[in-house]
């Protein structure tokens, strides 16, 4: 990537600054505006994706401690902590991988890292860290006590709205205390992958148009494909949160299970941009996709067929592969 070592440091704490205000923002919003909220979380990384792409690794990690300093003074310690772990960190990596290549004799670059392996990897590195966060969660004496709150707030909501019978309540609500954790850690892990991939996105958009990305770029629905080693941790995920392994394992299950399910799912929906260039009817069917994706009664029909798409192209690409080197 870009670098200039005398901007380096004033770059990486402004970059860092611009992300913890977008944090702040986002913690003011999340229950006064919910789409707000997920408006913003769109482009919290963005500002260390640039100063990575733009300035180096270095001024990205400088970004990464300062966002993570200024919201443990201005939020607590575990909301610094949270957001560096799940955002900030992976962005940091995530950027990093992006700026490895292959280079000749002469220092002049061959190859760069592909994206379906950075993508890969990027989504394993967030299953770990949720994993990790989920298992704090779960050896904290509080979490119990959240837990009941949180499963009694959502009870009395429903009996209020008359939305279920009082049984179904006491199930939904036993359940609620039951699974916090792995429910928390999936949800964390849902965000964590959609949106730190779009803002992967978008921040190379932007570095290229600011003149800032050294790398070429990415070609997206041809090139955001996954190995076939994230279709076996898919497969063994979600065979395996069909069984009863421990606490810890039923953990790892349902986190890589949500992660790896939404990133083939991610692939199927760029092989479909790629199927549909060139069709006159393209914007009615990607339109048709995104507005079912947010509408209650077809996103898991779409969900299902996107994912279906994704392991049919992540098979399709490991066997052109293995052409190709023969």
């Amino acid at each position: 990537m870009l670098q200039k070592k005398s901007s380096t440091f004033p770059a990486g704490i402004l970059g860092g600054l611009f992300a913890a205000v977008l944090a702040t923002a986002i913690m003011s919003f999340f229950l006064v505006f919910p789409p707000l909220a997920l408006l913003l979380g769109c482009f919290m990384t963005l500002p260390i994706f640039i100063v990575a792409f733009g300035w180096g690794t270095t001024a990205s990690i400088v970004s990464l401690i300062t966002a993570t300093i200024v919201l443990v003074f201005a939020q607590n310690l575990y909301i610094g902590l949270g957001f560096a772990l799940l955002f900030f960190l992976p962005a940091v990596y995530g950027s990093w991988l992006l700026g490895l290549a292959e280079t000749d004799k002469e220092g002049h670059t061959v190859q760069w890292y592909p994206l379906s392996s950075v993508i890969f990897l990027l989504t394993g590195f967030i299953s770990i860290i949720c994993v990790i966060i989920g298992t704090i969660l779960h050896n904290n004496p509080t979490t119990p006590i959240i837990a009941g709150e949180v499963a009694n707030f959502v009870a009395n909501s429903l009996r209020e709205t008359n939305s279920a019978s009082e049984a179904d309540i006491i199930t939904f609500h036993d359940f609620l205390v039951t699974n916090i954790v792995p429910l928390l850690s999936s949800s964390l892990a849902t965000y964590g992958v959609l949106f730190l991939i779009g803002n992967l996105y978008f921040s190379l958009v932007g570095a290229q148009r600011m003149k800032r990305l050294a790398r070429p770029r990415d070609d997206w629905p041809k090139k955001f494909r996954l190995p076939i080693p994230a279709l076996v941790i898919f497969i063994v995920a979600f065979g395996a949160t069909f069984f009863e392994l421990g606490t810890f394992l039923n953990l790892c299950a349902s986190v890589f299970n949500t992660t790896f399910t939404l990133a083939i799912s991610m692939t199927g929906l760029a092989y479909l941009h790629n199927l549909t260039r060139g069709m006159s009817g393209r914007i009615f069917i990607l339109g048709f996709v995104y507005i079912a994706l947010f509408t209650f009664v077809f996103t898991l029909p779409v969900s299902l067929i996107l994912l279906l798409m994704g392991i049919w192209t992540t098979i399709q690409e490991s066997r052109q592969r293995g052409e190709t080197k023969q």
